[in-house]
């Protein structure tokens, strides 16, 4: 009786609760006046899921498969910002081994675009907004940037401002801050990027 109890226990038959699978962090969570509760995260293959809750409660998730991104890279960050009042842009920073490339995703009207797209389609002939990908606005090697401000400053010019380091006021004049800005007054289908890439000079004033 004993032994029978005992293989009963060890039975290789004997259900065990699968244990879920949590979902991925989102890289960016937060409310567009227009547009709703954004929230950003990487998804399967590469691709990138947008859900957007709006004022009502309803939800709409938007997949979108990234052209210009290595299947094997990792999307580490992503900060986003309403573009022409009914679309939205996204600052991207993709990171494949010891280099980050930085990305521009944007829609002109997010009411275009279905469930699922590929950035960089066609030209529509019929005038429909799709998603566009730039080209790397730049690259970096080791310890990357961080998107400090994603913003469409008037009309339909975007703007991303990067940072790396950290200022140091001690001993005086020890600036450890490298900061660009990414300006692009206007913004089309050609994946390639345009635009002005600034480099900020950091220094310290001692008082």
């Amino acid at each position: 009786m004993l032994l029978s109890l005992a293989l009963a226990v060890v039975s290789p038959c004997a259900q065990v609760p699968a244990v879920p699978v949590p979902a991925p962090a989102p890289l960016e969570s937060r409310w567009i006046d227009g547009i709703g509760d954004v929230e950003i995260a990487s998804a399967a293959n590469g691709r990138l899921a947008i859900a957007i809750r709006d004022a009502s409660g309803a939800t709409r998730t938007r997949e979108v498969e990234l052209d210009l991104v290595a299947p094997d890279a990792a999307l580490v960050e992503a900060h986003c910002a309403p573009f022409m009042k009914v679309g939205l842009v996204i600052g991207l920073a993709a990171q494949r081994g010891a280099t980050t490339s930085y990305h521009a995703l944007f829609i002109g009207r997010l009411s275009d675009q279905p469930g699922t797209a590929r950035t960089n389609p066609p030209f529509s002939p019929e005038g429909r907004f799709a998603w566009r990908l730039t080209t790397p606005i730049f690259t970096s090697q080791g310890e990357r940037y961080r998107m400090i401000d994603v913003s469409n400053s008037g009309g339909d010019t975007i703007e991303i401002t990067y940072r790396r380091g950290f200022l140091n006021p001690r001993p005086r004049g020890n600036a450890t801050l490298d900061e660009k800005i990414w300006v692009n007054v206007c913004p089309g289908s050609d994946p390639f990027v345009a635009g002005w890439l600034l480099d900020v000079p950091s220094a310290l004033t001692p008082r």
